[in-house]
């Protein structure tokens, strides 16, 4: 069900992983058939259709599905980089001819979408074709989805309101996406500048959520005047169904060789 953002994202991680196992598996040779089929077939369509729109200055008739899949391409491109900086590791490189490898990584450079800054910043007012969603969100949410795949072993089921409050979840989406454009989106200033001025925005974001969660408790437990609001701050704080039983497993995550950790309880 794509309206279940949290059900969504735990489908697409299972894709994502399902893609990192299998290109694990490759051999440089099966690699290459595979990069090379993505050049010829894939990458041609999505990446002129987003070019010619922008050579021609109508962002409004992009269609948000070719972001989206650009992106994910340079995702892929990451993991196919990976694999053979694996592969060559393991002394193939010199079963093959350095036009061969030139080649290969000419075409993984392909893969990376080294124009999205710009391509961001063209289109900040653009509607989407998607319902109820602006063009450049459907970028922030691509790349926010990588971002909590990459730490899914820390934060387990982003955006699962039986695990997670509504006001977890709205500092989840505010923290990825600066995140996302800060260091993907935006190349005005150094990386340093950009680092900083996240560090600066994420601090804001601690403070402006930890008072909400403090107001949220002042109000729940009579203490507060502006009860008026108890039904808003009950919602912020609250899971999807106060009577809904959990099993304890979806409060736990797996690390590597070593046992369970409780998400509440990261001390221990």
């Amino acid at each position: 069900d794509d309206s279940d953002r949290g059900a969504r994202l735990q489908r697409n991680f299972a894709a994502r992983q399902s893609i990192e196992s299998e290109i694990s598996k490759l051999s440089v040779v099966r690699l290459y058939y595979l990069a090379e089929f993505l050049m010829e077939r894939i990458f041609p369509e999505i990446n002129e259709s987003i070019e010619d729109i922008f050579r021609h200055h109508v962002p409004s008739q992009l269609k948000s599905r070719f972001l989206v899949a650009r992106r994910r391409l340079h995702w892929i491109g990451e993991r196919l980089e990976q694999q053979l900086e694996k592969c060559f590791g393991s002394l193939q490189r010199v079963y093959f001819s350095s036009k061969f490898i030139t080649s290969f990584q000419n075409i993984i450079h392909s893969f990376k979408w080294s124009s999205l800054p710009g391509v961001f910043s063209a289109i900040q007012d653009t509607a989407s074709d998607i319902p109820n969603i602006c063009a450049k969100d459907c970028i922030l949410n691509e790349i926010s989805e990588e971002l909590l795949y990459k730490v899914s072993n820390i934060i387990p089921k982003p955006f699962d309101t039986k695990i997670w409050s509504q006001l977890g979840n709205l500092l989840i989406e505010s923290v990825t996406k600066k995140i996302a454009i800060h260091m993907f989106c935006s190349s005005e200033m150094s990386i340093e500048e950009r680092q900083a001025k996240l560090g600066r925005s994420v601090l804001d974001d601690a403070k402006r959520y930890s008072k909400l969660t403090t107001r949220c408790s002042t109000v729940l437990d009579g203490t507060a005047t502006d009860g008026n609001f108890y039904d808003y701050f009950f919602d912020l704080l609250s899971f999807k169904s106060p009577q809904h039983k959990v099993n304890q497993k979806q409060f736990f995550y797996k690390r590597p060789n070593k046992k369970p950790r409780s998400i509440y309880n990261a001390t221990k």
